[in-house]
């Protein structure tokens, strides 16, 4: 098997007692050289369950320490990765991230990083990242409230992106900096902050076929209609409530009153509209199903408040099986995204 360097070219840590993953990593790392490499370091990071992806560790005295060492041995194995997966938690680890090569990786096509470490800390983190010609799909986690990646935006390689994944809590401004700078992108998920309005010039992301984006509150929703993305064929919309992410109580904004099919672009092809708001009302649902528009598209799902589901018996053909959603579904364009583009619903995390 040591002879076997491909038996060891997928590289997933995990801390425990007995085995501490560093030296194991180290060893693993060395054995599959020359192959190319995916390394996951996601849960050497996370010693305290930050984020509830990440499943619980077996030993949680073991020192930041372990991240940091496993990250200086891949400095010299950088080149034949393909995938890396890493949770940066504490300046030590992020020292050790600095130091990775990455303008030497050349055949890395996908990063997902996540961060907790403050606005300084991560600025270095993201500059690292700069030299990455080959990155293709990036996947990005920040924790905070009053965290911003706007500094660094300019040293990620946002332009060769087909795929980008964003949780971070940034603004609208921001948020549409970031489509327009995604030219190539094909899928974009994010979720952000969004808590004003966009008043800006329309912004064009010429390749993007499935956008979903997560915003506070439905104050931004009309700022949708300032998104020109041709090729869009999948989009999915959700507002969120979570006061916890505000400075103040008072910073909550005030549900703003729209006609629902206001918020869309009429220049969009869409093929598949996902809508899950819990401050709809079923009067709402109806107002957007009614639409020319919408119900020219094939598959429609809005969630509307579950204390409204019981209105829904006036219009049984549009009650769904999903709990609380109204609208339809072709079948057969159904059946082709499960088929032929399936990989447009899972880089954003939806099921139809």
């Amino acid at each position: 098997m040591q002879d076997m360097p491909s038996l060891w070219a997928n590289i997933v840590t995990d801390l425990t007692e007995d085995y501490p993953p560093a030296p194991l990593f180290r060893l693993i790392a060395e054995r599959s050289d020359p192959a190319l490499v995916d390394v996951d370091l996601w849960g050497a990071g996370d010693l305290h369950q930050s984020y509830p992806c990440v499943s619980p560790q077996t030993n949680p005295g073991i020192s930041y320490t372990t991240l940091a060492d496993s990250l200086e041995a891949l400095c010299c194995h950088i080149q034949r990765c393909r995938r890396f997966k890493v949770f940066v938690t504490d300046s030590i680890s992020a020292e050790s991230f600095v130091k990775i090569p990455f303008s030497c990786a050349d055949r890395l096509e996908e990063v997902e990083l996540a961060t907790q470490c403050g606005q300084e800390i991560d600025d270095e983190i993201f500059h690292a990242l700069r030299g990455l010609t080959a990155l293709r799909r990036l996947k990005l986690l920040g924790f905070g409230n009053s965290t911003t990646i706007q500094r660094a935006m300019p040293t990620l390689p946002w332009l060769q992106l087909l795929h980008l994944d964003l949780s971070y809590p940034i603004s609208t401004e921001e948020v549409f900096w970031l489509l327009q700078s995604c030219t190539f992108a094909v899928t974009v998920r994010i979720k952000a902050k969004m808590q004003v309005g966009y008043n800006g010039p329309a912004i064009c992301v010429p390749n993007m076929r499935a956008l979903s984006l997560s915003a506070c509150g439905r104050n931004v929703l009309r700022s949708l209609r300032r998104i020109e993305a041709p090729k869009l064929e999948v989009f999915h919309l959700e507002t969120r409530r979570e006061a916890s992410i505000y400075e103040t109580p008072t910073e909550i904004p005030a549900d703003d009153q729209f006609v629902w099919p206001s918020i869309l672009n009429k220049s969009l092809s869409l093929r598949v509209l996902l809508l899950n708001d819990p401050g709809s009302t079923y009067r709402d649902a109806l107002h957007l199903l009614a639409d020319n528009y919408v119900k020219v598209i094939p598959i429609v799902k809005l969630g509307i408040r579950g204390a409204e589901t019981f209105h829904a018996k006036e219009t049984p053909h549009l009650l769904l099986p999903d709990d609380n959603m109204l609208g339809w579904v072709d079948s057969s364009v159904a059946l082709g995204y499960g088929r032929d583009n399936k990989y447009l619903l899972s880089d954003i995390g939806v099921q139809l």
